[in-house]
């Protein structure tokens, strides 16, 4: 390695510092095909590096674990992305990643423990730390104690396991008093090229080395790539960037905000602040009492609402698996049966979605073309066969799942035989314009276990009967927009 009296360089050194799960393999490709193409040298440091070499012209820090000063010229970024989003893609991608350390079994406490059995970002830590950790995997892998697991145990596993230890190494940021441009991963999945130019602007790139590099770096974007070519990446789980607010329940959302939301905020996101966020009954105003008497038409029936409506208990909110958002604002069911969910939304809303947890839609997995890792067709929240909304002013909207008004965070409408069904991303739009004052809203779902088939189109898909005691005749809905969802990227 080169003293610091020995460097001549003409140019400051670029160093690109990075974490778990915050785009460290989407710029090793990025930085490798621009470093070829611009002659440029790299070196990719793994775990702890002492003291860096100041010779390469673009150094790689995957875990950003540095420990002497930079004494040198040099220009960095560093990637960022959500905390919540990188603990359920770091759980997403361990379950089914091939690296060594998270597929070890070899628990030989005998010193000096490194890598495969621990990964690279732990073999600095002390031997005791180490040996805890291998006696905590109980003579199976990392990755075996994650799908041994279910959902909330596997993410309390990968919380606080190699999660945990990524947090802390962000946290412990500001001492390594790197002058760095932060760049958040979300930011460079909804503007690739945007993002790419003020990295490269940064890096003090002429106008001509920065189109090259941009050119070389589209090759790396999600957007433009196609599904064999993703599917070659187990880094990438699906094309959606932020996947924790359908993945993490309310309860898992509020414990983790309590811990880490000032280091949420330190990254320029924000909490969701869910408890205890609830509206009152006083919010919706006396009519609902009347709603309690149940209406209906022969096919369609409004579950009832208990009366009064009472502030749901704090364990209730905690353990929902389908809940509202209004304006942002968390509604949870206030009655619940076979696969049925009532809610109430005062009024003045402006934007009503239907939350619940992510999964994997029956059948819609894919091998890749060597046949080792898995890639998902689709994620998949809750799998709805009707909704119907009853609004003070005594109409009853009841939309059905082939309704055109369905689009923001809607798969497409599927049937088979007589039942017709279409399943939620997680986060789903409902149709909210033509709804003014306080409303009923039931929701229900099919089981998740029925193999899906392909859609066919019905005509009438929703129908609007005003009165509220009968039918006084249908009226054709109008159609409402929505915005399409974003993406996902790993390492």
């Amino acid at each position: 390695m080169s003293s610091r009296s020995e460097r001549t360089r003409a140019s400051p050194q670029l160093i690109v510092f990075s974490y778990h799960k915050t785009g460290t393999s989407l710029f090793l490709h990025v930085m490798t095909k621009v470093c070829a193409k611009l002659g440029l040298s790299l070196v990719n440091y793994y775990g702890l590096v002492e003291r860096l070499d100041p010779e390469p012209d673009v150094v790689l820090l995957p875990h950003s674990l540095l420990r002497d000063p930079i004494d040198w010229p040099y220009r960095a970024i560093r990637l960022i992305r959500d905390p919540r989003d990188i603990w359920v893609s770091g759980y997403l991608y361990h379950l089914r990643c091939d690296e060594e350390w998270c597929r070890n079994t070899d628990m030989d406490p005998a010193p000096p423990i490194r890598w495969p059995r621990v990964d690279y970002s732990f073999a600095h830590r002390s031997e005791e730390w180490k040996r805890a950790y291998l006696e905590g995997l109980n003579g199976k892998s990392y990755q075996q104690n994650l799908r041994d697991r279910s959902l909330a145990a596997g993410l309390a596993f990968e919380l606080e396991g190699y999660t945990s230890c990524t947090l802390e190494t962000m946290r412990e940021w500001k001492q390594n008093g790197i002058d760095a441009l932060d760049v958040r991963l979300e930011d460079v999945m909804e503007d690739f090229d945007g993002a790419m130019l003020r990295i490269f602007d940064h890096f003090k790139f002429s106008k001509a080395r920065r189109m090259a590099a941009l050119h070389v770096a589209r090759t790396e974007d999600i957007r433009r790539m196609d599904q064999s070519a993703i599917a070659k990446r187990p880094q990438i789980h699906s094309r959606k960037i932020s996947k924790w607010r359908g993945v993490l329940s309310m309860a898992q959302i509020t414990s983790f905000e309590s811990d880490h939301g000032d280091l949420i905020r330190e990254l320029g996101c924000e909490p969701a602040g869910l408890t205890p966020t609830y509206f009152e009954a006083a919010d919706t105003g006396v009519w609902f009492a009347d709603v309690c008497t149940v209406r209906s038409t022969e096919s369609d029936r409004i579950n009832a609402i208990p009366s009064p409506i009472r502030q749901p208990a704090e364990s209730a909110a905690q353990d929902a698996k389908v809940w509202l958002t209004a304006d942002g604002k968390v509604i949870l069911p206030v009655a619940t049966s076979e696969g049925s969910y009532g809610f109430v939304v005062p009024a003045g809303r402006s934007s009503v979605r239907l939350e619940s947890g992510v999964g994997i839609a029956p059948g819609m997995w894919a091998p890749d073309p060597d046949g080792v890792h898995q890639v998902t067709a689709r994620d998949v929240g809750v799998r709805v066969s009707r909704i119907a909304i009853q609004s003070d002013a005594g109409d009853l909207l009841v939309i059905a799942p082939d309704d055109p008004g369905l689009r923001s965070g809607w798969h497409a409408a599927e049937r088979s035989d007589n039942q017709l069904w279409r399943w939620t991303d997680g986060s789903a739009a409902l149709p909210w314009s033509s709804i003014t004052g306080p409303a009923v809203i039931t929701i229900h779902c099919l089981p998740r276990d029925d193999g899906p088939a392909r859609g066919s189109e019905r005509p009438d898909a929703r129908r609007k009967v005003r009165g509220s005691k009968r039918s006084r005749g249908l009226r054709p809905a109008a159609h409402h927009g929505g915005d399409q969802g974003p993406r996902d990227l790993g390492k």
